[in-house]
């Protein structure tokens, strides 16, 4: 009995240490000119667990072919590199209207989502977020019109962020035109952080309005079967 509440006690301290853990999260994204790269790294359970996600190289084929990725996906658990894959993504209209069937699906049957999302950024805390542009035309009014806009939507994606996360940093960022030239270079890098419990507990309510609201079978449509559209 002893040896017993031993390791209860043990395991209990060992879930609690889990999740009080942070998920950090790095991304980077680099557009120059035909070149595009894309870095993810996600770092869990104090470094143990690591995944890392290379994207070189991004092709649009068009409307019905849609944005072909080239990923290279690395894993790491307990410092040691267990899996290293390459694989491509196609991201067809199928794809988009899957999803898209599957998020309506999970707005309509999930009672209050917009309070369960909200409140889940709000423990999103961003310790860097850096993002330059250089953008420009040979006719210098398109150039000065077009970087007028980019620090537009810049701003705009700024302030809808800061009312739904919390930034430890001031953000950076800028647009330098480039005039007698056309040219359109982004680089963003992201850095923030996500403490477990807070993920645990909304994937935990999610899933349980998800239940109330909906039938067993429809459940296992969305979750098991990634391909069946379950009925609105």
């Amino acid at each position: 009995m002893l040896w017993f509440v031993l390791i209860s006690i043990v395991l209990l301290v060992l879930v609690v240490i889990a999740l009080c853990s942070l998920i950090h999260i790095t991304f980077h994204f680099k557009k120059d000119d035909k070149n595009d790269l894309i870095k993810l790294e996600i770092k869990a359970l104090y470094g143990l667990v690591k995944r890392k996600y290379d994207v070189p190289k991004l092709e649009w084929e068009g409307l019905k072919r849609g944005l072909l990725l080239k990923v290279s996906k690395k894993k790491e658990q307990f410092n040691q590199t267990t899996d290293k894959v390459k694989n491509e993504l196609d991201i067809d209209m199928d794809t988009i209207h899957l999803f898209m069937d599957r998020l309506r699906f999970m707005v309509k049957h999930t009672f209050n989502i917009r309070e369960l999302l909200i409140d889940a950024l709000r423990h999103i805390h961003i310790t860097t977020l850096l993002w330059q542009t250089k953008i420009g035309f040979r006719d210098a009014v398109y150039t000065s019109l077009s970087t007028g806009v980019m620090w537009t939507m810049k701003s705009a994606v700024i302030g809808v962020g800061t009312s739904l996360v919390c930034w430890e940093k001031e953000p950076k960022i800028t647009v330098t035109p480039q005039y007698n030239a056309n040219v359109f270079k982004t680089d963003i890098n992201v850095v923030m952080h996500y403490r477990l419990f807070f993920l645990c507990k909304m994937f935990v309510l999610l899933l349980w309005r998800l239940i109330k609201s909906s039938d067993r079978k429809t459940i296992w449509k969305l979750f098991i079967h990634p391909k069946q559209i379950p009925d609105h």
